[in-house]
């Protein structure tokens, strides 16, 4: 092949005892691997040059004359619409409704998958009601979305679905170049409320509570209590042989119930329930027995988990056996457990 010198510097021939100097303006006969060798060298060396130009010799914005500037902006504002018109095009081969589908299936617990469902479908339905495509949410329109949810739902379903859509945007940031998470830095979530100390109710009022609570939601305390099980896992309590297989937090494991809490759940009085709907039924009985004076504190559901892990570390004082019979996924949670309950 021919290849024609046009750029600085001294190349030669690639024989071993003949190097001659090519000079700039020759043309030369040679090899084709070896002037595509020496054509690539030459491309790289005017880059160098283009990139060295650029850095030694652009002027500053004050530096240009009026129809200069005209026309940088023109570049400017141009290049702008075609990024949006890009990620606009781009969004609309996103199928969100398939990206839902595997945020959501990435969940390990049946109730997180369930509260995921549930959140990303309030985004989803303001999307189609304000002919928006989530593709392209702007930050005005992800506070829109969060003001308009605070007038109809409570300020813990706020804060969870905007948490849910922040993580979405996430999901899909690192799936699609063009998708930037609007709810990231947003200021419009409702302020969360002072939580309140870690309680737990004394063994006189978790007997006084079982008593008087009608029979299968005393019973539900009393499991809790004696196994440390979340309110969460009592729907999925299922006998397999002696003992009970359950499923919390996206695990599955076996429990032992004692001889009469083994007796009630044979018939699985707990099965096709929601785990809302039957925490929501223990506040309501554990709040009537709050008002008629039987018990010191509103107990929350989970307050009979922690009454389960003090008895238990009381008992031990082991925080390694602690840890198992909580079912924590490292020492560290069962720590910071302990500690809030004032144990450690």
């Amino acid at each position: 092949m021919k290849v024609k010198i046009t750029s600085g510097g001294v190349f030669h021939n690639s024989t071993k005892d003949n190097r001659e100097p090519l000079k700039v303006g020759a043309i030369v006969e040679m090899p084709e691997k070896q002037g595509q060798r020496l054509i690539n060298l030459g491309n790289a060396a005017m880059v160098e040059e283009a990139a060295k130009e650029i850095a030694e010799n652009t002027p500053s914005l004050e530096d240009l004359h009026p129809e200069q500037l005209k026309h940088l902006m023109k570049l400017v504002m141009a290049q702008n619409l075609a990024n949006d018109l890009k990620a606009k095009a781009q969004g609309m081969t996103i199928d969100l409704q398939k990206e839902k589908g595997a945020f959501i299936a990435a969940c390990k617990s049946s109730h997180t998958q369930g509260a995921y469902r549930n959140a990303l479908e309030r985004l989803f339905t303001f999307a189609g009601t304000s002919g928006i495509n989530l593709a392209g949410l702007t930050p005005a329109q992800a506070d829109n979305f969060i003001y308009e949810m605070a007038s109809n739902e409570s300020p813990s379903v706020v804060r969870l679905t905007a948490s849910v859509a922040s993580a979405f945007y996430t999901f899909l940031e690192r799936r699609h170049e063009t998708i930037r998470n609007p709810f990231r830095g947003t200021k419009a979530r409702p302020k969360e409320k002072k939580i309140r100390a870690f309680a737990y109710p004394s063994q006189a009022e978790v007997e006084a509570i079982i008593e008087k609570m009608p029979k299968p939601y005393g019973i539900a305390i009393a499991i809790m209590a004696q196994t440390g099980l979340r309110v969460g896992a009592l729907p999925t309590l299922k006998r397999i042989g002696n003992r009970f297989s359950v499923e919390s937090k996206g695990k599955g494991y076996a429990v032992d119930l004692p001889e009469d809490l083994a007796k009630e759940m044979e018939t699985e009085p707990y099965k096709g329930k929601t785990v809302r709907g039957l925490g929501r039924r223990l506040e309501y009985y554990i709040e009537k027995l709050y008002n008629a004076g039987t018990i010191k504190e509103k107990y929350s559901p989970h307050d009979f988990r922690h009454y389960f892990a003090i008895k238990f570390y009381e008992r031990t004082k082991d925080i390694y056996q602690t840890r198992q019979a909580l079912h924590h996924s490292n020492i560290a949670v069962t720590e910071r457990y302990l500690r809030g309950l004032g144990q450690v």
